[in-house]
């Protein structure tokens, strides 16, 4: 294996290749950090809500389930000691 001054182009010095490299590092985790930022914005339009301790939940009352017509509120039901659903 050679050493990395073998690539290195004729006017180049390892010092000024590592500070390359290390900026070519930085600028890609900016731009993963952008990308990141982005698919949040997309995905979840309302992060103002969110961050705002409001839990991001629907304006509607809780989770609904639509089927054509109608809609049906979805709640939580506990399950009895024994293991049963009442329901």
């Amino acid at each position: 294996m050679q050493p990395l001054t073998a690539y290195l182009p004729k006017n180049m010095s390892s010092r000024t290749a590592l500070r390359v490299g290390c900026l070519v590092v930085w600028a890609f985790g900016v731009m993963i950090l952008i990308a990141v930022a982005c698919a949040l914005f997309v995905a979840r339009p309302d992060l103002s809500q969110w961050f705002a301790g409001q839990g991001g939940g629907s304006a509607c009352g809780g989770p609904q389930l639509t089927l054509g017509a109608s809609q049906f509120r979805i709640q939580d039901i506990a399950a009895s000691p024994d293991g049963s659903i009442p329901f």
